[in-house]
């Protein structure tokens, strides 16, 4: 297993569908033609690094195998915002297996920024702001 990835898959057995875990999903009345599969410990395992990491902004991607890559945030003010390093992306992600991304809010704050309103439009990929508490699940634009 390469040193970023922060989780193992599981076993197709212990997949849980998103809805199970309350999340919030998008205004829109559009639905992404393609979901991931979002586990129990997935989201146990966001919602903690959400809280070991705070009172900074951390961030990564989950992928279709069912990892998380945790990415350096190199952004001048963590604590309000994220940058993903992009020489690690270009050195750790096969950007065509990538399902979701992920950041967190250490305020507590699931609401998603106009940075990310903007991020959620154009980004390929679902979309997931978590805190310590709560993980809102944005589906990817049709």
């Amino acid at each position: 297993m390469h040193e970023d990835v922060c989780f193992e898959p599981l076993q197709d057995n212990e997949i849980h569908p998103v809805s199970d875990w309350g999340l919030i999903y998008p205004a829109s009345n559009e639905t992404a033609s393609s979901m991931f599969d979002f586990r129990r410990e997935h989201h146990n395992w966001l919602r903690r690094r959400a809280a070991q990491a705070a009172p900074f902004e951390v961030c990564g991607f989950i992928m279709y195998d069912g990892s998380i890559i945790e990415i350096r945030n190199v952004a001048e003010n963590p604590y309000d915002n994220f940058t993903m390093d992009l020489r690690q992306i270009g050195r750790k992600v096969d950007i065509k297996k990538i399902a979701a991304m992920w950041h967190t809010h250490p305020g507590g704050d699931i609401r998603p920024s106009n940075a990310d309103l903007k991020a959620i439009r154009l980004c390929g990929w679902d979309y997931l702001i978590v805190t310590a508490d709560e993980i809102a699940l944005y589906e990817r634009s049709a």
